[in-house]
């Protein structure tokens, strides 16, 4: 099989001119020069800059200590500056909750326990590999379960599973609304500018076939609150909680 170049993985006497199944599945899809469209067709998002916040009144459906997040991303450009971390989708408030990350090209997904400002922080090294690059949408899903563990599924893979547990157990935030966007931080460098399509979350861990599901055939099952971004706001939970802005924010085309 190997002289057939059948092998899909190399070893270190054998080359079959392709890269490791983990290069070829994160490497060149993500070098598109045409990168796909966000989720569900959309036509339509946000444009993000520091500053720029979009507010989800708070709700009991949000309080769950199993959950998972959902969205679609493109980063245009990234903040130079160095260890600076602020919340693009936060639910967090009196050290509880969580926080999902961004640190120049990095994002990770960061749970806070409420006490001290202890927490365990999943994915610090981007999504799998330093793929956040300019210009191409990124459809990610993280998965808590209550004792801490996150896994993390990058178009529908399987990029990263956390081996550490939150101890102790993690709790989630209550009373506190959902803020997607960040605020602008005075050591910031350069002009960070981002681009969110379809935020959706749920009360449970999804299996591996949902999130495959929703990123091949676009079936949502029961979520807790989704948010287009697409034009209008009050498509967002459902359930009445619409989003709001401050204003700032503005639709593109994709």
């Amino acid at each position: 099989m190997e002289r057939a170049g059948l092998n899909l993985v190399e070893t270190p006497g054998y080359s079959n001119k392709r890269k490791a199944v983990w290069g070829a599945l994160r490497g060149q899809d993500a070098m598109r020069p045409a990168p796909p469209k966000p989720c569900c067709g959309v036509t339509k998002t946000l444009q993000f800059k520091p500053g720029l916040l979009l507010t989800v009144p708070s709700s009991v459906r949000y309080e769950s200590a199993d959950f998972s997040l959902s969205y679609c991303i493109r980063q245009q450009d990234f903040s130079s500056t160095v260890a600076l971390a602020q919340a693009f989708i936060a639910h967090q408030a009196n050290k509880k909750g969580w926080g999902l990350l961004t640190q120049d090209i990095k994002t990770f997904l960061y749970l806070f326990n409420g006490v001290g400002d202890n927490g365990l922080g999943a994915n610090s090294n981007g999504h799998g590999l330093k793929v956040d690059i300019p210009n191409r949408w990124f459809r990610c899903t993280y998965t808590v379960k209550h004792d801490g563990r996150i896994s993390l599924y990058v178009d529908d893979f399987l990029m990263y599973q956390s081996l550490q547990n939150m101890a102790p157990p993690f709790l989630n935030a209550t009373g506190i609304p959902l803020v997607i966007g960040r605020t602008v931080d005075a050591l910031e460098q350069g002009a960070p500018a981002w681009q969110l399509s379809d935020v959706i979350l749920y009360d449970r861990v999804l299996t591996p076939k949902e999130v495959y599901d929703y990123g091949q055939y676009g079936i949502v099952h029961r979520p807790v609150g989704r948010w287009k971004l697409d034009g209008n706001l009050e498509d967002s939970s459902g359930f009445g909680n619409h989003a709001s802005t401050a204003g700032g924010l503005t639709y593109v085309n994709v």
